[in-house]
């Protein structure tokens, strides 16, 4: 896919409502994979998140804030590199962003002590898909178990 901009990174990022990010835990130093839902994916490819501040994970994080959230559908693949900062004194971006979704996790609500905030700054994106989109993925996919011939697709990086 050699025509992948970072308008193309940015919409892929929009359309999945969950991600999974992966972090070095500071415990083991292995890599730890959680999913996350971002709450906002501005034209930067920075992802906007919530998280709980007594959780390992934010304890990772604050560790080491090298990550990366992949994003995946049928037919397509992106993996984006980059590192989070925290941004919980942010009160102003904390109102824009909180919604019931949100709310279930924080008892307290926006003034809960476990409420964090992060901004997840991408780096690179690297996308693997196949042309066409999902149906076409799909159709290729049961073609190639009759015709033994492999689905077409092909891999693209950028920087962000």
């Amino acid at each position: 896919m050699s025509d992948l901009t970072q308008e193309k990174i940015v919409e892929i990022m929009r359309s999945e409502r969950f991600v999974m990010l992966t972090s070095v835990s500071k415990n083991d130093g292995r890599l730890h994979s959680h999913p996350m839902t971002p709450q906002k994916v501005t034209e930067d490819a920075e992802a906007w998140f919530f998280i709980g501040l007594h959780g390992e994970l934010a304890e990772d994080l604050m560790e080491t804030s090298e990550v990366n959230l992949a994003f995946a559908e049928v037919g397509s693949w992106l993996s984006v590199s980059g590192h989070v900062e925290f941004e919980n004194a942010n009160r102003e971006k904390i109102d824009e962003l909180w919604n019931d979704g949100v709310a279930a996790w924080f008892e307290g609500g926006k003034e809960d002590p476990n409420l964090g905030l992060m901004r997840f700054v991408g780096e690179s994106a690297q996308f693997w898909g196949q042309p066409g989109g999902k149906v076409v993925s799909l159709a290729q996919i049961v073609t190639s178990k009759f015709t033994g011939d492999r689905p077409s697709g092909s891999s693209d990086t950028v920087n962000l």
